[in-house]
C-alpha cells in the first residue's frame, strides 16, 4: 500500500488554512488576556480585608487550583 501526498491540495487551500492560523492566534491572545485579567482580579481581591470579597475569592482559588495533597 503506497501513498503520495499532494501537496497541490494544500496549495489550493492555502488560504483557509492561514485563515484558520489566523483565528486561533486570535482566540489564543484573547484567553490569554481574559486569564491575565481574572488573575489580577482574584490576586487583588485575595490580598483585601473584606471578607465579603477575601472569602469568595479564597474558595474559588481553592476549587480551580486542585492542588493534590499527599496522604
Amino acid at each position: 500500500m503506497t501513498y503520495t501526498f499532494v501537496w497541490r491540495v494544500v496549495l489550493d487551500h492555502l488560504g483557509y488554512i492561514l485563515g484558520g492560523l489566523t483565528l486561533t492566534a486570535l482566540v489564543t491572545v484573547a484567553a490569554l488576556l481574559i486569564g491575565l485579567l481574572i488573575g489580577l482580579v482574584l490576586g487583588m481581591a485575595s490580598l483585601s480585608r473584606r471578607p465579603y470579597l477575601l472569602y469568595p475569592t479564597r474558595a474559588y482559588i481553592e476549587v480551580f487550583r486542585q492542588r493534590r495533597r499527599r496522604s
